[in-house]
Parts: C-alpha cells; sequence; structure tokens
C-alpha cells in the first residue's frame, strides 16, 4: 500500500472489513473509529457499500468542530461530518456537508 497516509491505509482496510452485518442483503453497512495518522480520531466511520459514508463525532456540549474532523472528512472524500452532542436544540450547519446537531434532534 505504498505512496498513501496510514489514515488512508486504515480506511481501505476497515472497508475490507465486515464489522456490523446489516439485515439488507443488497447493501453493507460498518461502522469503526477513524484514526488519523498523526493519532487523532473521530468517533465513528459508518462504512456503506464499502465506501466511506458518513463521520460522526460525539460531544457533551456544542463546540466548534475541530480541523482533525474536517480533514478527516476531506481525505475520505468528502463525506458528510455530524457532530452529536448532548446539549439540547441546537442545529449549525458550518459547511454543505458539516452540521452540528443535538443527538435528540438528530434521532
Amino acid at each position: 500500500m505504498g505512496g498513501i497516509t496510514e489514515s488512508q491505509q486504515g480506511t481501505i482496510l476497515i472497508s475490507q472489513q465486515d464489522l456490523i452485518p446489516t439485515s439488507l442483503p443488497h447493501e453493507k453497512n460498518e461502522c469503526a473509529r477513524e484514526l488519523s495518522s498523526n493519532g487523532k480520531e473521530t468517533d465513528f466511520l459508518i462504512v456503506r457499500d464499502r465506501k466511506p459514508w458518513c463521520l460522526f463525532e460525539a460531544k457533551l456540549q456544542d463546540e466548534a468542530v475541530a480541523r482533525h474532523h474536517i480533514d478527516q472528512a476531506r481525505a475520505l472524500g468528502n463525506v458528510p461530518l455530524v457532530q452529536l452532542v448532548r446539549e439540547g436544540n441546537i442545529y449549525k450547519k458550518s459547511a454543505p456537508s458539516i452540521v452540528r446537531v443535538s443527538a435528540s434532534r438528530f434521532f
């Protein structure tokens, strides 16, 4: 796997695993932690049909999305990034594919 970063290698390896089977036989939905080469992580990477689909970060309170989460989303092909917060009444869209939202509102 020469010529790609550790993060990209991790994404490739994660996408080759059957981490969470789905009841739908025509789809492969998976979930894993996404760790960057600098050791910073994003809580969940959702993979659909073996391709990165969405990143999720969980926080207790609303705060700005950390740069390394944005970089991870970009490195994975500009997948949507959702920062879920326990705090209520939050919905802030900071870019076309980046949103901070209350978990109670999201779910």
